[in-house]
């Protein structure tokens, strides 16, 4: 266009005349180049100023010429911004190649002999450059130091949205340091010279100087990897880059660099920043003013004061273009016509790589063939990934290691059972991972809110060169398999509802971890390892800290071992944790149960039990509402609840409600031989064994029906034993109770509480209790039991035993003595001195009657030196 100017227009115009408002600008761009021979006007013309000149005096100009340029304008705006990025070192587009190509062809009259020359030469060779330098932008305002892209083969292929986005933040300054993390190859240093080149450009840029310095030191070919011959190594010498571009000069350390910048507003951007270590980046961020911006791209990070900005890799349309592009370029059709799926496919094992597809393509090029570059990739790996994994720390290959065994991906909390890493320091080795390039980040598929990492392809390939790190691969798929497992059973507990210990809830999919902890803790309670369950419950505790869960296993764990203060403050722990109310029912029911079972303290533990079963409504909460209440003496309401836990529980819940219920007519007897109410206490105790015997008669019972059966017999013989008691019902009564337990011997002489009944029999015939035939009854039970001898000897009746009241809560309490180290239950109605009143450290006299359970009980209780 400059030589149709100085032809057609400026052989007869003067420069003033014919550009016009443009002349002064371009005059003064003359002027300010320096040299000694005159040069034309037209070599200072922007190219499109050019074409709008000739434009404006298209009359001047031959008819076809003329024509050409009126209908051109579409193509020199196509034309001009690539110029433009050719011409002043920008990063290429991918399609400006084609762009430049198709708009000069279209230039087609004999007025343009050199560029039908160059589209010739072009047609004949692809890969031809003409030789030029580059110059600075005209309007270029920005200082900087930029390279020229070394992706201009194909130009920045994708990353579109990350260029937006990332040039945004930078320039929004809110942060100081931003860091491009990703793999080796993925394309960090490529998108920050692009964001580099369009702060640069931008004329709404409001930084003075943009600073670039590249501390790589090697470069992959197809021949391996290669020294970089004078790379900058350290800081120092990106210091000494960044200097030079202000003063040709410089030769001065950080500090001074900080007094050059001093009211500047810089963008220091520093590529490959692993080579340097955290410590010296900051530093440098310490010493230069705070009007600095700092991009810095790494495949580790720094791990401090800086905003992340992780780059993955290519979208699959985008990895297939530049596939497609360099292989046409490089003269490979049989790549570059490759289907869509086999494309996929190489990309696929290529990562989705920007410099894995270069590498690939170039390795293609030089002879290898295509599958043969796709099998070994070990020295692409290594250079993107070796310099990584030196660098880690022994449990960072310990993760590792994990990863590659389990091959999919994993939540921290899952690591914690999967290893035996202390929290802390699999929390170190997780962040240490976490800044590198070697796993990636995932939602969790299941919609958990804890994130997944697993091994990035990168990795997977390189970890399988490396010898291995911590346990065997077998040894984790063990503990893998029996985590899962595990979980099922956890969930098949969960939805039967049960309210045993084992049946850990979760709040989602991220507590199933914790939740394989804590029922391994209670597993390790049961065999009586404490020191491991706590340990266990320690590390779940350091996963999860807010999970109510873990106190209330905790407190568990501490009421079995025996430490039952600290069960109440971690149960009350638990409750402010748990926040649906269903959760915070769950804690009061087994609050409950510590303070009724263990503590003895009914009137606190009836509040939660009620709570528990008012949000719960089951058979389980009905239950043990309803023995508290029975044990308050609130006999009618506890009777109710037990009969609705009938209803609503599952079969072995079922049978220990039934057996509740029975001890509930036993303990409202005991109530009224309490009370002097013999006839009253006779007819509950019979009650009771009415409720157990229809059960047992018909197969359905266990030891503890039993047991509760024969108690209430027991009961009903003492009740009987008093004066005024006996008549015919009562003696009809007695005899069906002794030819049920006739009929059921064995099972009865089995009960603990054998010789007691046996006793009271006894009594209740000495004292002359009903008619022959009753009595026959009864002798053959005696003799029966004579001749089996006591079941248990630690149930018989033992001689008078002499221990402290160590506890009275005015209807019951406990009496200390060396023998029984869980102290001795007695009642109000075990009293064997009248106008006895006990207290807590009086000195008693006592025979051990019975056991309930483990309970020894106490009869005949009377002060010291008193008589029977």
């Amino acid at each position: 266009m400059r030589d149709i100017i100085e032809h057609y227009i400026l052989d007869h115009l003067s420069e003033e005349e014919a550009l016009g408002n443009d002349y002064g600008p371009v005059a003064q761009l003359r002027e300010s180049d320096v040299g000694d021979q005159p040069v034309s006007i037209v070599h200072y013309l922007y190219t499109r100023q050019a074409y709008d000149l000739l434009n404006r005096h298209r009359t001047k100009l031959p008819g076809e010429l003329a024509d050409e340029l009126r209908v051109s304008a579409t193509r020199m705006d196509e034309l001009v911004p690539v110029r433009n990025r050719v011409m002043h070192g920008r990063p290429l587009r991918v399609d400006d190649p084609e762009r430049a190509v198709s708009a000069l062809q279209g230039f087609t009259t004999r007025h343009w002999a050199a560029t039908h020359a160059i589209l010739r030469r072009l047609a004949q060779d692809s890969t031809w450059e003409p030789a030029f330098a580059t110059l600075p932008s005209p309007t270029e305002r920005i200082l900087h130091n930029l390279p020229e892209a070394d992706y201009d083969e194909t130009g920045l292929i994708g990353r579109s949205d990350e260029l937006v986005k990332l040039k945004t933040l930078v320039q929004k300054r809110r942060e100081a340091i931003v860091t491009i993390t990703g793999e080796g190859g993925i394309g960090k240093t490529a998108l920050a010279l692009e964001v580099a080149y369009a702060i640069v450009d931008d004329p709404a840029s409001d930084f003075d100087c943009v600073l670039w310095a590249s501390l790589k030191s090697e470069l992959l070919t197809v021949s391996g990897v290669r020294t970089i011959e004078k790379a900058i190594k350290d800081l120092t010498g990106a210091t000494q880059e960044f200097g030079r571009t202000l003063d040709q000069s410089f030769n001065g350390s950080v500090a001074e660099l900080a007094d050059s910048l001093q009211g500047i507003r810089a963008l220091i951007i520093i590529d490959n920043l692993e080579s340097a270590k955290g410590d010296e980046v900051l530093r440098l961020y310490d010493t230069l003013p705070e009007t600095a911006t700092y991009l810095l791209t790494s495949r580790v990070g720094i791990g401090q004061i800086e905003r992340r900005f992780p780059l993955g890799a290519l979208q699959q349309k985008d990895a297939e273009l530049l596939l497609r592009k360099m292989a046409s370029m490089r003269g490979l059709r049989n790549l570059a016509r490759l289907t869509s799926r086999t494309a996929n496919e190489v990309l696929a094992r290529l990562r989705f790589s920007p410099l894995a597809i270069r590498w690939y393509v170039l390795s293609v090029e030089a002879g290898r063939e295509p599958s043969s570059a796709l099998r070994d990739q070990a020295e692409l790996i290594r250079f993107c990934v070796k310099n990584v994994y030196d660098a880690l720390s022994v449990n960072s290959k310990h993760i590792l290691s994990v990863l590659e065994s389990l091959d999919r991906g994993v939540t921290f909390d899952e690591l914690a059972v999967l290893t035996d890493l202390t929290i802390d320091d699999l929390r170190s080795a997780a962040q240490e991972l976490g800044r590198g390039s070697l796993v990636v980040h995932q939602p969790d598929p299941q919609g958990g809110l804890a994130s997944q990492i697993s091994l990035s392809a990168a990795a997977s390939l390189f970890l399988r060169t490396q010898p291995r790190v911590g346990p065997s691969a077998a040894d984790i798929l063990a503990r893998e398999d029996a985590y899962i497992k595990s979980a099922e059973r956890r969930r098949a507990d969960e939805a039967a509802r049960g309210m045993g210990p084992n049946v850990v809830r979760v709040r989602g999919p991220e507590d199933e971890p914790t939740a394989h902890l804590l029922r391994l803790a209670l597993s390790h309670s049961k065999r009586g390892d404490t020191e491991t369950s706590r340990a266990l419950i320690d590390r779940a505790r350091a996963l999860n800290p807010d999970y109510w869960e873990t106190d209330r296993v905790a407190a568990f764990v501490a009421s079995s071992s025996g430490r039952r203060e600290e069960a109440v403050t971690l149960y009350k722990s638990a409750l402010v944790k748990a926040q649906a109310p269903e959760e915070k029912a769950i804690v009061a029911y087994f609050l409950a149960g510590h303070l009724a079972r263990a503590m003895h303290e009914l009137e606190l533990a009836l509040p939660y039990a009620v709570m528990a079963h008012q949000i719960l409504q089951s058979g389980d909460t009905a239950l043990s509402l309803g023995t508290y209440r029975v044990w308050n003496r609130e006999f009618e309401e506890g009777q109710a609840l037990l009969e609705d836990a009938l209803d609503s529980t599952q079969e072995k819940t079922w049978l220990i409600a039934l057996t509740s219920l029975v001890e509930s007519w036993r303990r409202w007897a005991e109530a009224d031989l309490e009370g002097h109410r013999a006839m009253n206490a006779f007819e509950k105790a019979y009650a009771g064994f009415n409720v157990g015997a229809e059960k047992i008669n018909v197969g359905i019972f266990d030891g503890r029906l039993a047991g509760a059966v024969l108690e209430s017999v027991t009961i009903a013989f003492r009740a009987a034993s008093h004066r005024g008691v006996l008549n015919d019902e009562v003696a009809r009564q007695a005899l069906v109770m002794l030819t049920a337990i006739k009929s059921r011997r064995p099972l009865y002489r089995g009960q603990r509480n054998w010789t007691v009944f046996v006793r009271h029999l006894a009594q209740w015939l000495r004292e002359g209790g009903s008619s022959s035939h009753v009595s026959g009854i009864a002798q053959e039970v005696l003799g029966d039991a004579l001749d089996a001898g006591p079941a248990r000897q630690d149930a018989s009746v033992i001689g008078d035993l002499a221990g402290e009241i160590v506890s009275w809560r005015g209807r019951y309490g406990f009496i200390a003595h060396s023998e029984y180290p869980r102290n001795v239950f007695f009642h109000r109605g075990s009293l064997g001195s009248q106008g006895f009143e006990p207290r807590q450290g009086a000195m008693v006299l006592f025979r051990v009657e019975e056991s309930d359970g483990d309970r020894p009980r106490a009869v005949a209780v009377r002060p010291l030196g008193a008589s029977m």
